[in-house]
């Protein structure tokens, strides 16, 4: 779809790009990725804007197909996932996405998503779990954070508790997934976690854009 204004266009750049990231650290692992989401299947609606493209009537579950399919190098399992880049973390923003995918798991409730933020909590993180973090299925409102008599009061420290009880990237891709590759399985499964931490230079000049 065209974007309306320049900012919508920025948020559509920066999306795309964070899933071609993640998508290149999983190819490079030996993952299976395939790309799903409407764009892809029907490029022609990248040349329409909201109410053209609300007009055409595609079914709800077609508009909130999940961007990536991935399976594991031995293609034991596959996975429906989500890919959301947010410049920041903050309370408004986990409040969006939760509401967002609240409304996809309507029709994909197995799907997973991946949360990609530009700017760490901690200052100075640069590890991928600074950066990256998991919400899998029926876990959704794992962004609502805890609730409990000791939550913080403070909306940054708050917030920073939230991000913390996510699952890390982990959850998802995981040291068996590496034993299709015998022997050298466990080296492998130590790469893909040292090169989801590279990564996170790049995600980080993203959120500069």
């Amino acid at each position: 779809m065209i974007p309306s204004n320049p900012f919508a266009l920025a948020n559509v750049l920066r999306g795309h790009l964070a899933e071609r990231i993640l998508t290149m650290l999983l190819e490079r692992s030996g993952y299976r990725v395939t790309r799903l989401d409407i764009e892809e299947l029907f490029g022609e609606v990248k040349c329409l804007d909201r109410e053209q493209y609300l007009a055409l009537g595609l079914p709800e579950h077609l508009r909130n197909l999940p961007d990536l399919l991935v399976a594991d190098p031995g293609v034991t399992w596959a996975k429906l996932i989500e890919v959301k880049f947010r410049r920041t973390f903050e309370r408004s923003i986990a409040d969006k996405l939760f509401d967002k995918l609240t409304e996809q798991r309507r029709f994909w409730p197995q799907s997973y998503a991946v949360i990609i933020i530009g700017e760490p909590l901690l200052p100075g993180g640069h590890f991928h779990q600074d950066f990256i973090r998991v919400i899998p299925p029926d876990e959704t409102e794992l962004l609502m954070g805890p609730r409990s008599i000791d939550t913080p009061t403070d909306e940054r420290e708050a917030i920073h508790l939230v991000w913390d009880q996510l699952p890390k990237l982990n959850r998802i891709f995981q040291s068996r997934d590496f034993e299709h590759y015998g022997e050298e399985g466990e080296h492998l499964s130590h790469v893909f976690l040292r090169n989801a931490d590279v990564i996170t230079t790049a995600i980080r000049e993203l959120g500069r854009m």
